[in-house]
């Protein structure tokens, strides 16, 4: 099952439009954190190791680019982030192996793969889609498009 979760996020790269958006890097670690909590709180609803955003903050602070009280403040973010999406995860009483689970978690991690790169200065719109990975779109029955 946790197989499966990988195979979903590396079977599309199709991205969303952040060129377009210019965001300040401020805002993209803002991003990071949030969709890294978001995550994270996945990986714990499905008996996994969570600690990407102890990741980011780690890297963010390592290199500079916030201080320890930008830090806070971001961890406040990923606890708030975190705790909503566990309780959503837990109130909607599906399994993790549940399709629409799978589906909005790896959904979040396309959104973090986004942020990431162009956290590392790469516009993910311009890189190329591998032809012989189809995208999630495309493997979903038709009545769930």
């Amino acid at each position: 099952m946790r197989y499966w979760i990988v195979i979903l996020f590396c079977l599309s790269f199709v991205f969303p439009a952040y060129a377009e958006e210019k965001l300040s890097e401020a805002e993209l670690m803002k991003r990071a954190v949030v969709y890294s909590s978001k995550s994270d709180a996945y990986s714990v609803f499905c008996d996994i190791d969570g600690v990407m955003a102890q990741t980011f903050f780690t890297k963010f602070l390592e290199t500079n680019k916030i201080t320890s009280e930008q830090a806070e403040g971001f961890k406040v973010l990923a606890r708030k982030n975190f705790s909503e999406t566990m309780t959503e995860l837990q109130e909607g009483g599906k399994a993790c192996a549940t399709v629409d689970v799978m589906i909005k978690r790896f959904e979040v991690m396309r959104e973090l793969k986004n942020v990431s790169y162009l956290l590392n200065g790469v516009d993910p719109s311009t890189l190329p889609q591998d032809p012989n990975i189809p995208s999630i779109e495309q493997l979903m029955p038709s009545s769930e498009r």
